[in-house]
């Protein structure tokens, strides 16, 4: 035969044009993803991943989840009610629902339901290749179908195609070959009829020499690595499984969710060249019996902008009959009609349309139903339309459109990533808000269109709370976390921040607490302005994250311009501790004094008392922030003149502040001595001295490291006895 080109099938013309270049990476070592994430790639695991893939598809599974790690599985089938699947070195992962077996995959009841596998070799695959044009799953079962269905993306791609061998444990093996070399005879095959030439590599030919070298797939298959494995696991039922050839129709097919990779059954209609055409799925959601047109107007757009849009009604005062989902079936969810909400007033009426809608959304997202979301509306529309948005998890895209993000959208964002979008007008389509909705639809199919980030190591994150008067001491130990191989995660501590943090926590993303900044506490306690609500410092104790924590900020009560300070607080500026202190036109802030600094450390106190892991309270004895220094020093974020406007100094040790040892008298009251997760230090330094900072963070490595006991580190000579 001519070097490199196979013939056709005996009577097909060959076009001249259709030339398909294939070729095969016999170990995943072997793939190249400058080169074969420009092909369509057809993964084979045959022993037995990609044969578990097509028996749960073919046995009625929706979606099958592909992840490399166990864990992740193991929390997708908690969190997302996913069946688990999965084995290592080829036993069955514990407390999996099922193993990667094709056998038990074809009689489960897998029936609408969805799979997260995670397998020895081919889910890391997988992962590997997921940028190629087109991943298709192949084996034994499934050959001809598979090999059709390359083609014909392919050639719709302009591409060429990649057979990706898993291999095991990254090396060749026989049986993953000579399936590669079965699947390139099917191409042939088809090829002839489809009157497309395929140009093999050195590999791709090696591949199919090899099938010719063996009577038949048991012989090859008793004779490799993983053949073998499953003799010696005595999966024989598997085994003869693996072993059937084109009995299964079912092609899996690679698509995205966020971050996810699950595979569904192809369908020629998604399949137009190009990555997968699967459209995003976008709700675009407000009050249509008020603003019906301009949300059918921002719907049309987002399906310009190349995705699906999906109405989802908000009405309050009836139902406009054209709603993709109608309030009828928002608020079936909370098993009320249409009629019982239209009885009601109007806060009423949106108040159970909202928890309706928080159900109905919050299914559509763990089901993988829903991309985005955008809603369009006055001051009501706003109030439903984002509550749903707060519960929705970080990272997935949400767009506001409302004439209320002019004043204050503290309500409508709370702590979550929701992005506030001014209209200029509340209502009424025309040459202003057309550009505007359009910009919106613009935007939000552009979120849920972002490109994967690869590339990007996950680290562990640390939590760190920051305000202007304690930043010095926040950069310093962030980054001796980030050179121990930490991400941090640095909140303002505004209020929100605080909030936001807590729930960070509770929600897992935080592994350690780096807690310098508590100013919040305060502002909580006496009637600031960026109180983060009574739940701050609680969250890690109570899950039992390791934690540091300092009084940053704590001298201080933040209002905002000065003739927003109480009254009461202005008559008292005259008492030691108590000035008055402008930091901008916006933010003035009052000195705590030593009575409400005691009252802190009682309330402080019982927050540790209460924590079940690590937990240590670091107080810097010379002074809390920028505010509060006995000096200047600019390096310590005060260049004067004089001391700190809040800095009073103690009497008995004049470069103490006063705060210090009054905050240090009530956590002896109140701190359980017995509890020897919890321990208070004295630290001889001020809060924004590089040497209190790298203590700190010491701290919490030590506890990251298991290495943390209470007193392993009093033996510093500026740690004072407490």
């Amino acid at each position: 035969m001519p070097e490199e080109i196979l013939p056709q099938s005996e009577g097909n013309k060959i076009n001249p044009n259709t030339v398909i270049d294939v070729d095969t990476a016999l170990s995943i070592r072997d793939y190249n993803t400058s080169e074969g994430d420009k092909t369509v790639c057809l993964v084979i695991d045959v022993l037995r991943a990609s044969s578990t893939i097509v028996s749960m598809l073919e046995n009625g599974c929706r979606r099958v989840y592909t992840v490399a790690v166990e864990e992740q599985a193991r929390k997708m089938g908690l969190e997302r009610n996913m069946i688990t699947s999965g084995e290592w070195q080829g036993i069955k992962l514990s407390g999996f629902d099922m193993d990667n077996s094709p056998a038990e995959a074809g009689r489960f009841p897998l029936k609408d339901r969805d799979v997260a596998l995670c397998t020895s070799n081919g889910t890391r695959v997988i992962d590997k290749a997921k940028n190629c044009v087109h991943l298709f799953i192949a084996s034994l079962l499934n050959a001809r179908s598979c090999a059709r269905v390359a083609l014909m993306t392919a050639q719709a791609s302009s591409c060429g195609i990649t057979v990706v061998c898993a291999g095991q444990y990254g090396k060749f093996v026989l049986d993953d070959a000579y399936c590669a070399g079965y699947l390139l005879q099917e191409l042939e095959t088809n090829a002839g009829s489809m009157g497309i030439e395929l140009k093999y590599s050195d590999a791709s030919k090696a591949a199919r020499a090899l099938l010719s070298a063996y009577p038949d797939a048991r012989t090859a298959f008793m004779e490799s690595a993983s053949g073998k494995v499953m003799i010696k696991t005595k999966s024989y039922e598997d085994f003869e499984v693996c072993l059937k050839t084109d009995c299964s129709e079912v092609v899996p097919y690679l698509q995205m969710e966020n971050d996810l990779i699950w595979f569904g059954k192809w369908e020629e209609t998604n399949i137009k060249g190009g990555k997968s055409m699967t459209k995003k799925q976008i709700i675009v959601a407000g009050i249509l019996d008020t603003k019906g047109d301009e949300i059918k107007f921002l719907a049309q757009r987002v399906k310009a902008a190349g995705a699906d849009a999906i109405i989802l009604e908000l009405s309050v005062g009836h139902e406009v009959g054209w709603a993709d989902i109608s309030v009828s079936n928002v608020v079936s969810k909370v098993g009320k009609k249409k009629e019982d909400i239209f009885a009601l007033d109007r806060k009423g009426a949106s108040d159970l349309i909202a928890e309706g809608a928080i159900k109905l959304v919050g299914e559509m997202v763990s089901e993988g139903k829903l991309d985005g979301i955008v809603a369009y509306g006055g001051s009501m529309g706003a109030s439903i339309a984002t509550r749903i948005m707060q519960t929705l998890p970080i990272g997935f895209p949400k767009i506001m459109l409302t004439t209320m993000a002019s004043g204050d959208v503290a309500p409508y964002v709370g702590t979550s990533d929701i992005c506030m979008l001014y209209p200029i007008a509340e209502a009424g389509l025309n040459k202003v808000t057309r550009g505007i909705l359009n910009n919106a639809a613009g935007a939000v199919v552009g979120m849920v269109s972002a490109p994967v980030m690869e590339g990007i190591e996950e680290k562990p994150l640390i939590g760190c709370m920051m305000f202007g008067v304690t930043t010095p001491c926040v950069l310093h130990a962030s980054s001796v976390m980030e050179k121990a191989g930490y991400d941090l995660i640095i909140n303002h501590a505004v209020g929100s921040g605080g909030r936001s943090m807590e729930e960070l926590i509770r929600d897992g993303y935080i592994t350690g607490m780096l807690d310098i900044t508590t100013h919040e506490i305060a502002d909580e306690m006496l009637g600031g302005v960026l109180s983060a609500g009574p739940d701050r410092m609680t969250a890690a104790g109570e899950l039992g994250i390791p934690q540091v924590i300092a009084p940053g900020g704590l001298d201080l009560i933040n209002f905002g311009p000065k003739n927003t300070v109480p009254e009461r607080l202005l008559k008292e500026t005259d008492q030691p501790g108590r000035a008055l202190y402008e930091h901008n036109p916006t933010v003035t802030c009052v000195g705590v004094s030593m009575d409400e600094v005691y009252r802190i450390g009682e309330h402080m106190a019982e927050k540790l008392n209460a924590a079940q892991g690590p937990s240590v309270l670091c107080i810097p004895m010379q002074g809390w922030g920028a505010c509060d220094l006995a000096e200047p020093d600019i390096e310590l974020g005060w260049a004067g003149p004089g001391a700190g406007p809040v800095w009073i100094a103690d009497e008995d040790n004049p470069k103490w502040s006063r705060r210090s040892v009054q905050y240090v008298k009530a956590l002896k009251a109140k701190i359980d001595p017995r509890k020897e997760n919890v321990e208070v230090i004295l630290v001889d330094k001020h809060m924004n001295d590089p040497v209190f900072a790298e203590f700190m963070a010491e701290l919490l490595l030590d506890m990251l490291k298991g290495q943390w006991t209470k007193g392993s580190r009093s033996d510093r000579p500026y740690v004072i006895p407490f």
